[in-house]
């Protein structure tokens, strides 16, 4: 089973968008590029508590939009869910005691990061999606990217979500193989806010769907 460092039971809560501080500065390098401008990417940092969430990989935000969902966010050191080093960011959204949940259920993480306008990104990462539902709409859970210019707490500001093409469900205690994403990103200011999401299309009763995301890299020139 898998070994989660758990806060509480799961409970039922409004929307929370939690901002995580000031924008990191940009980080140190040895003279060579491209360098990562995103920081505790595999999630082998502390993990904080965060009011309305849980257990958000430390330099992240996290958000929900409620709803009759359950939700949760946990540090999950099950190697068989962990890509990259000893932990990986769990996100939970469950219908458990809710009989007619409801559709389009989201939830995820986002981090701000400096970067130079105009050259090229490499965001990267990796994750596995496991449920208690195995039949049904092959394509009623997803995870998207998307970001917005600037410092930004707010996820539905964002307009260009992205899939990452992860359609492969496992049991929830029988984990299989991580998927892959990549994709280029081109930023227009000297400061953008990359979102991470988690979307649950349909509001069927008595199921939880797990995602693990670990090794997220945006990887660049670094700015001065």
């Amino acid at each position: 089973m898998p070994k989660r460092v758990r806060r509480q039971a799961i409970r039922l809560m409004v929307m929370a968008l939690v901002w995580v501080g000031v924008v990191p500065a940009a980080p140190a390098h040895a003279g060579g590029w491209p360098v990562n401008v995103l920081a505790n990417g595999s999630f082998e940092l502390a993990f904080t508590e965060q009011p309305g969430c849980g257990d958000v990989g430390a330099r992240w935000g996290c958000f929900t939009n409620g709803g009759a969902a359950n939700y949760g966010f946990y540090a999950d050191q099950w190697a068989p869910v962990v890509a990259d080093g000893q932990s990986s960011q769990l996100i939970e959204i469950n219908t458990y005691g809710v009989e007619n949940g409801d559709n389009d259920r989201y939830a995820g993480i986002y981090q701000t990061v400096r970067v130079i306008p105009g050259q090229s990104y490499k965001l990267a990462m990796r994750g596995m999606i496991r449920t208690t539902n195995l039949d049904g709409d092959p394509w009623r859970y997803q995870v998207q990217v998307g970001y917005v210019a600037g410092p930004q707490l707010d996820w539905r500001k964002v307009r260009n979500w992205t899939d990452v093409g992860w359609n492969t469900y496992y049991p929830r205690t029988e984990p299989g193989a991580f998927s892959d994403f990549q994709a280029a990103i081109i930023p227009d200011t000297p400061v953008i806010t990359l979102f991470i999401r988690v979307w649950k299309k349909w509001g069927i009763g008595n199921e939880e769907l797990d995602v693990n995301l670990d090794a997220i890299t945006l990887a660049g020139p670094a700015p001065k």
